[in-house]
């Protein structure tokens, strides 16, 4: 039965990834990607969370349909499968700890897509939302972090790399509420400089006045 469920799970990977990195999809960005093929993502990340194929076998069908020598587009769907090639830390449709769930940052949308139909709320009280995305994270739109406050999380990891890295690096926040309503914007922080810049003239001319 094991023998069955596997050849299963080996056909969805071959049919998943083939129609991800075909020549009309591969150069595709999240944003452009049909409901079909953002489904074929979460189809292989849920493969991987149940350990019904391997990051082995994930590597290999990937290889079978990138040359090595090819020009990956940035923020393609070629590029979000190509760092799977390398190390554990690399791909982003690694497996998580069972209670974390997993989410795609569409940088084009400035939102969230997450990457499992199975589940998409915190399991328990130590769940950690998990966001990757290739680009500046301070450029995530605070609003799309607030549908993962309404579904119960309260800890957030956020797992990125720009277009030249391999690894993805990480920030940790433990306060998810904290970081959404207290960080401030980029008007906030241009106004306050404003104010700043001010103040430092004004201390300059009194000092001048006085000497």
């Amino acid at each position: 039965m094991s023998s069955i469920k596997q050849n299963i799970s080996t056909v969805s990977l071959s049919k998943a990834v083939s129609e991800l990195l075909s020549s009309k999809n591969k150069n595709k960005s999240l944003g452009e990607a049909s409901l079909e093929l953002n489904d074929y993502i979460i189809k292989i990340k849920d493969l991987v969370d149940a350990g019904d194929i391997t990051l082995e076998q994930l590597r290999e069908e990937i290889t079978k349909h990138l040359d090595s020598k090819e020009v990956i587009v940035p923020n393609s769907l070629a590029q979000l499968l190509i760092g799977c090639v390398g190390d554990k830390e690399t791909c982003l449709l690694k497996p998580e700890k069972a209670e974390d769930v997993a989410f795609l940052y569409n940088t084009q949308k400035g939102k969230l897509q997450a990457l499992s139909k199975i589940n998409t709320i915190p399991l328990t009280e130590d769940s950690v939302a998990v966001l990757y995305l290739t680009g500046n994270p301070n450029k995530i739109n605070l609003d799309s972090l607030k549908f993962l406050e309404e579904q119960g999380f309260k800890k957030l990891r956020i797992e990125y790399k720009d277009i030249k890295s391999a690894n993805y690096k990480v920030i940790n926040i433990d306060n998810l509420k904290r970081y959404i309503y207290s960080k401030p914007d980029d008007a906030n922080i241009f106004h306050s400089v404003m104010i700043l810049g001010f103040l430092l003239l004004l201390i300059f001319a009194l000092y001048r006045i006085q000497n």
